[in-house]
């Protein structure tokens, strides 16, 4: 399945598809150019043609160009995520027609009446979510296990699209692993972001801001330890698993939801880390009473940080 740029004239989007038709017949049949209908859960998503669909014994390999133009956008949106999820989609084709005059009856009667499943296996091309680079991250400590947090991601897209799109909302349930074991999930929930596209079609950068992040700690120790790192470390580095959706935004498919993209492990590097916290300068220093045993003070500290990272906690 190729989907290679915008049709001429707005009529849809351009389709190329290379299939394979099994026929377990000994009756073998050529029908001379075709058009097909492709639907989705019995919705139309758009027509098909061939300039010579023969029906050989056993496998026949078959070329079809068209142009998809789904009438609804639930169902595009479900066969989408499908096949950017790498699942296989079942979608069908029929009734056919006649792509010239000279057509007898009879074929016409017999293309009329065709119709068939055809199965489209799920993209499994390159990640479509290559980088994820964290701006900025809010995290929010009120115990071991409550722990809220907003950000702001870019995330650098190579959609295998070639039509022109825009991305408007991005959404990903993922987990933060260090050293090996998850430590953080985060459910980001469906957020408004801004589409910046690249010098090539299906590629770009999205940035969205999400607040009300959803954290849960997975492994205390491991939480611990990538906390560690970024508080008395120079750097470090996370790795995030799990899936990812978005809305693209078409002239003529609308909002489109593609849910279930692979995020296939992309590192989140925190670049520099508050490395043990250097440079924090007290600024004033009063003395509230003591005795003995020794002072009681109130202290007006100044912390630079360095880092995308911000946190607060009451548990000090």
């Amino acid at each position: 399945l190729d989907l290679p740029g915008d049709a001429p004239q707005g009529r849809g989007i351009l389709a190329k598809i290379n299939a394979t038709i099994h026929n377990p017949s000994i009756l073998q049949i050529e029908l001379g150019g075709v058009n097909l209908s492709l639907s989705y859960k019995d919705k139309h998503l758009g027509d098909l043609h061939t300039d010579n669909l023969f029906l050989g014994l056993g496998a026949t390999h078959l070329s079809l160009t068209g142009i998809l133009r789904p009438e609804d956008v639930l169902s595009a949106g479900e066969f989408f995520s499908a096949y950017m999820g790498g699942h296989m989609a079942v979608a069908s084709t029929g009734p056919g027609s006649c792509s010239h005059d000279e057509c007898p009856s009879w074929m016409r009667t017999l293309l009329h009446t065709l119709k068939s499943n055809a199965s489209v296996p799920g993209y499994q091309g390159p990640p479509v979510l290559q980088k994820l680079d964290a701006q900025q991250l809010g995290l929010t400590l009120n115990s071991d296990i409550d722990v809220s947090m907003n950000a702001t991601l870019a995330v650098k897209i190579a959609a295998p699209f070639g039509f022109t799109f825009a991305i408007e909302r991005l959404s990903a349930d993922v987990n933060l692993s260090f050293g090996g074991q998850a430590s953080l999930n985060l459910d980001i929930p469906l957020s408004t972001a801004t589409w910046d596209p690249g010098p090539a079609p299906g590629q770009g950068v999205v940035t969205v801001h999400a607040t009300g992040i959803n954290a849960t700690v997975l492994n205390h120790t491991a939480f611990a330890q990538s906390l560690k790192q970024i508080v008395t470390g120079p750097s470090a580095s996370l790795v995030a698993f799990g899936v990812g959706g978005v809305t693209i935004v078409h002239c003529l498919l609308g909002n489109l939801m593609i849910s279930g993209i692979p995020i296939p492990g992309l590192a989140v590097d925190i670049n520099p880390g508050l490395n043990s916290i250097p440079g924090m300068v007290v600024e004033s220093l009063d003395v509230l009473g003591g005795n003995a045993n020794g002072l009681n003070v109130a202290l007006q500290t100044r912390v630079p940080n360095p880092m995308v990272v911000h946190f607060q906690t009451p548990l000090f």
